[in-house]
C-alpha cells in the first residue's frame, strides 16, 4: 500500500509519512525551511521553490515519481482564500492541468495533486455509497482519495483546512 500513498493506520512507515509531512507543511507555514525541509526529506519528499524564485510558491514532490504519493504547492505571498484539489488527475482526463492552471491563474493558496489511481486497489474505503468508476458498481476503495481517510492525499488536505480555516477548498472532477 506504500506505492499507493496510502495509510495503514498503525504502520510505523506511513505513521511516520503522516506526520512528518504534516510536520513539513506546518514548518514551512511557520517561516522554519529548513525544518520543513529536513521533515519532507525524511520520508522522501523533496521541498522546493517553484521558478521563478520570487513567486513565493514552494512545492512537496515524492522523490519517486510514480509512487502513488500526493504532490503539494503552498503560495507563501499574495495568496487567495483558495485551495484547490485534483483527487483523481490519474483517472480523469487533464484534471491536473487544469487545477494546477486555477492554481497558477487565480493566486490560489494551495494545490494539491493525487498521486494515486483510484482503481489501484480493490480494497473498500468504509466511505458510504457505490460507484462503477472501475468497471461494475462496487464500494468506494482506499486507493480514491475523494474517499479515504486513510490516504496521504486526506492527511494533507486536512493539514491545509486547520492552517487555513477559512479558505474555500475546491475539488476538482471531471466526470
Amino acid at each position: 500500500l506504500v506505492s499507493l500513498g496510502l495509510l495503514q493506520w498503525g504502520d510505523s512507515l506511513e505513521l511516520a509519512a503522516r506526520d512528518a509531512l504534516s510536520e513539513s507543511i506546518r514548518a514551512l507555514v511557520a517561516r522554519e525551511a529548513a525544518e520543513a525541509i529536513e521533515r519532507a526529506a525524511a520520508v522522501s519528499y523533496t521541498l522546493c521553490r517553484a521558478e521563478p524564485e520570487g513567486d513565493g510558491i514552494v512545492v512537496w514532490s515524492p522523490e519517486s515519481p510514480g509512487s502513488g504519493r500526493p504532490q503539494l504547492a503552498w503560495r507563501t505571498e499574495g495568496a487567495r482564500g483558495l485551495i484547490v484539489q485534483a483527487p483523481h488527475p490519474n483517472y480523469e482526463y487533464d484534471i491536473r492541468a487544469e487545477t494546477l492552471a486555477m492554481f497558477e491563474h487565480l493566486d490560489a493558496r494551495a494545490w494539491l495533486v493525487s498521486g494515486s489511481h483510484r482503481c489501484a486497489s480493490d480494497t473498500p474505503s468504509g466511505c458510504d455509497g457505490t460507484t462503477s468508476a472501475c468497471g461494475s458498481s462496487e464500494a468506494y476503495t482506499i486507493s480514491d482519495p475523494a474517499h479515504s481517510v486513510g490516504s496521504l492525499f486526506h492527511v494533507v488536505h486536512t493539514v491545509l483546512a486547520e492552517l487555513a480555516p477559512d479558505d474555500l477548498v475546491i475539488s476538482v472532477h471531471g466526470m
